[in-house]
C-alpha cells in the first residue's frame, strides 16, 4: 500500500523532529566550556551578559593543571648536547641539542668551569628553554666573567622535562 504525504505534512513533521533534537540537546549537560558558552549564550545578549557566561563556564570546565616538569635521569641527560663558549661580554652563548624521542626540555643547569687566578671555579646557572624531541634550540645566558674567558669549559649538569 503506498501512501503519499502531502507537503505540508511533511514540513511538520520535519519541524518537529528537529524541534525535539533541539530541545534535546539542550537539556543534556555540557561536556567542555564551549558546549556550555554555545548552550548558553543567546542571539541579542550584551556584551557584559556573555562575558558572566563565559566566566561562569570557564569556572564550571577549570583548564587542566599544568604537568610540572620533572628532573631527567643520567641516562637521558647524556642525550643532550651542544656547543657554546663563554665571552668577555659576560654571557655564555650556545646551542643545545636533544636527542629525546618523546620529552621536551624545559629548563636546563649549566656547569661552567674557568681559571680565577691561579685556580678554577665552577658556577652554576639555570635557564628555562624549550627544545622539543630530536630538535635544536639556542641559548643565551648572563655570566659572571672568569680570566681569561677562552678557558671556559662547560656542560650540562642537570635538565628538566615535561
Amino acid at each position: 500500500m503506498n501512501r503519499k504525504v502531502s507537503p505540508h505534512r511533511a514540513v511538520g513533521l520535519l519541524a518537529a523532529v528537529s524541534m525535539a533534537l533541539v530541545s534535546c540537546d539542550a537539556i543534556r549537560p555540557p561536556r567542555s566550556e564551549a558546549e556550555c558558552i554555545l548552550q548558553k549564550v543567546k542571539l541579542g545578549m550584551s556584551d557584559n551578559v556573555v562575558a558572566t557566561v563565559r566566566a561562569a563556564c570557564r569556572q564550571q570546565f577549570p583548564p587542566p593543571a599544568p604537568v610540572p616538569p620533572r628532573d631527567l635521569g643520567q641516562s637521558d641527560l647524556a642525550k643532550l648536547t651542544g656547543r657554546g663558549q663563554c665571552s668577555s661580554a659576560g654571557f655564555w652563548d650556545g646551542t643545545l641539542y636533544s636527542a629525546l624521542a618523546t620529552d621536551t626540555v624545559v629548563k636546563v643547569e649549566l656547569t661552567l668551569r674557568g681559571r680565577l687566578g691561579r685556580g678554577s671555579e665552577d658556577r652554576v646557572y639555570r635557564e628555562d628553554t624549550y627544545i622539543p624531541p630530536m630538535q635544536t634550540a639556542a641559548l643565551t645566558t648572563q655570566i659572571v666573567v672568569f680570566d681569561p674567558p677562552s678557558t671556559c669549559q662547560w656542560w650540562i649538569s642537570k635538565a628538566w622535562v615535561r
